[in-house]
């Protein structure tokens, strides 16, 4: 069977996108696009900005040091602990919610 373009194509998209963005998460109690507005002209080492649900988003980074401070107090008001959204995460993929 001959491989055409097209496969090829698929082929290398499929292996980028089975593999995970290297960087530490951030989860931070706003929208994605309003993350991105907070950090328009701003580069602190961030590499993606993704949805994390509704009114959460999930940025991966690779600051450290000042640029990490920095990136902390942009978010400082919306910032979530890392304990939460790890628990949150976990209780999403599993079905469970807890009630509050």
């Amino acid at each position: 069977m001959r491989r055409g373009r097209t496969a090829t194509r698929l082929t290398i998209n499929m292996d980028r996108f089975r593999r995970e963005m290297k960087g530490n998460k951030l989860y931070v109690a706003l929208g994605a696009s309003q993350v991105r507005k907070r950090l328009r002209k701003v580069g602190l080492g961030v590499r993606k900005v993704e949805s994390a649900g509704k009114d959460r988003a999930l940025i991966i980074h690779t600051a450290t040091g000042d640029h990490l401070r920095e990136l902390s107090a942009i978010f400082e008001d919306v910032l979530e602990p890392l304990e939460t959204a790890e628990s949150r995460k976990h209780s999403l993929s599993t079905g469970l919610r807890k009630r509050t």
